[in-house]
């Protein structure tokens, strides 16, 4: 469970952002590499905002017990493993899906191989948090809700109104179209998160 719980770190997604600079696709490096940033800001902010313990700081056998001894010190809400896991990896799909749509369309197989690993690697991640007593439930559960809430604002706000009208101006999507998604997004991963937790 600890090679999940490494593969869902933010640390991870820096890289991939380091690989699209390495390997001169500038447009992406800018893009993952901006959303990066404001999710690690986000994620700072939101943890400050609720001071919530972890698992393990209230019963510190949990990460003997379950082959990890190494806990961060921050605090636990939300949690930062599900937000990125599920925030950078759906954005970047989003971003493929929006600028190679055409592939998608033709590829209905592999297209569907690629949501169903993402996914699989998202419910991994969270369920290897919680696992390794590093989350509770609720927390992982905010992570994930604040990713995805995260992702529609990339998709529907910052890519077509700040990232795009510098490289595609033509593709510019109505400000009230894109607003009133990015709140949808908002009000549906909110009631997620009350259902499930609250």
């Amino acid at each position: 469970m600890n090679v999940f719980s490494v593969l869902g770190d933010g640390e991870v997604f820096f890289y991939f952002s380091m690989a699209f600079f390495a390997t001169g696709n500038r447009r992406a490096f800018i893009f993952t590499s901006s959303t990066y940033t404001v999710t690690i800001y986000f994620l700072s902010w939101l943890k400050l905002q609720f001071h919530s313990s972890r698992p393990q700081f209230d019963d510190p056998t949990l990460g003997i017990v379950n082959g990890s001894v190494f806990c961060s010190g921050e605090f636990g809400n939300p949690s930062g493993h599900a937000l990125c896991a599920s925030g950078f990896t759906l954005t970047l799909l989003s971003f493929w899906q929006a600028d190679h749509p055409e592939w998608f369309k033709k590829n209905p197989g592999k297209s569907l191989a690629i949501k169903v690993f993402i996914w699989t690697y998202i419910c991994c991640v969270c369920a290897c948090r919680i696992y390794l007593g590093r989350h509770s439930f609720d927390q992982v559960i905010l992570g994930l809700a604040v990713g995805i809430y995260l992702t529609h604002f990339f998709t529907y706000c910052y890519k077509p109104f700040m990232f795009d009208r510098v490289c595609y101006p033509s593709k510019n999507e109505d400000l009230k179209v894109s607003a009133a998604r990015a709140y949808k997004a908002f009000k549906i991963s909110t009631l997620v998160y009350i259902l499930l937790v609250v």
